[in-house]
């Protein structure tokens, strides 16, 4: 945990024309995403070793991934409606191309949860640390984003803790 905080640490400086409601939230969604992303991982972990299986796995991931297109679907359209939002092509097939990645990442991720020889108590944080240090990685190599020494710490510790997860690791 401390790992993947250092690892995506940002320094929190005022801004005199933020309102003090945003600043909030700058605390509350690291702590939602934290929670929400436990609670997706136990819910895909729980449905994959009760519900899924080689014959239905595809059908469990296009029946979630619809559902949220659904959702979304609706809640966009009453954006437009009310104005709110205005219809753009370049904002489609942006979500289109989000949409195929985490697609088949959540595949990827049934798909090892089912065939690994770890527990999912060891897999999913070993994703989980995976993803925040391969795009770490990636925001350093190809956009040249400056990592402090605070970030690279995180991304060292990041490795080690991976490593011990993975591989057992006994001190």
């Amino acid at each position: 945990m401390i790992a993947v905080l250092l690892t995506c640490y940002q320094p929190i400086g005022p801004n005199p024309g933020e309102k003090k409601v945003q600043e909030y939230w700058k605390y509350l969604l690291p702590i939602a995403l934290f929670f929400g992303s436990g609670l997706l991982d136990a819910l895909i972990n729980h449905v994959q070793q009760t519900y899924v299986t080689i014959e239905n796995s595809n059908a469990y991931l296009i029946s979630g991934f619809f559902s949220a297109s659904i959702i979304g679907s609706l809640y966009l359209i009453y954006q437009y409606v009310t104005g709110k939002q205005i219809f753009a092509i370049k904002n489609l097939l942006a979500g289109i191309l989000i949409g195929i990645p985490n697609y088949f990442s959540i595949w990827c991720l049934v798909h090892f949860l089912k065939q690994s020889p770890w527990q999912s108590s060891a897999s999913i944080p070993v994703n989980n640390m995976g993803i925040v240090l391969f795009s770490s990685v990636v925001a350093w190599v190809l956009f040249r984003e400056r990592l402090s020494v605070i970030n690279w710490l995180g991304i060292i510790l990041s490795i080690v803790a991976i490593y011990f997860i993975a591989f057992g690791a006994n001190l």
